[in-house]
């Protein structure tokens, strides 16, 4: 049953006057954050010309030399040697792979640059495929997944 009277009225106005007041101490951040944004964006720009940095062409996805190491060391890890369980390891054009489709993933998400959560994303897509295991009932895909939860990220 709704109450039908002065008090829950005034008691509702009070509430929409609370919510207003809110809604609009966010918009004031908002636009605060958008013209932050802005100036660091600037800052970037003039520190990129400092450092003589150039951003990648276009459509082209910037990948930093550690990432790529990353790829490699993480398809090193499905090695035999190095680690127990495996007969047959991923090769080593399959980090280029990796890297590849890492890029692919950063350029989907309209970004200009790669980061380790795509090369671990792709390692986990491409690598389970690569590998044999020595346990005919394991899942390559839960090995790939503890070798990527083990190798070091840069």
């Amino acid at each position: 049953m709704f109450r039908d009277d002065d008090e829950a009225r005034a008691t509702y106005l009070a509430s929409l006057e609370r919510t207003a007041a809110r809604v609009e101490t966010l918009e004031r951040r908002i636009r605060e954050l958008v013209s932050e944004n802005r100036r660091l964006a600037t800052d970037n720009q003039g520190l990129r010309k400092r450092l003589g940095i150039e951003p990648p062409p276009n459509g082209e996805t910037y990948i930093d030399p550690k990432l790529h190491d990353y790829a490699v060391a993480l398809v090193r890890a499905t090695d035999p040697g190095r680690t127990e369980g495996i007969v047959t390891g991923a090769l080593a054009g399959d980090a280029t792979m990796v890297v590849e489709r890492a890029a692919q993933l950063a350029r989907d998400a309209k970004r200009p640059y790669v980061i380790p959560t795509e090369i671990a994303r792709a390692a986990r897509e491409i690598l389970p495929a690569r590998i044999v295991l020595r346990d005919p009932d394991a899942d390559p895909a839960d090995m790939v997944r503890a070798i990527v939860g083990v190798v070091p990220v840069p």
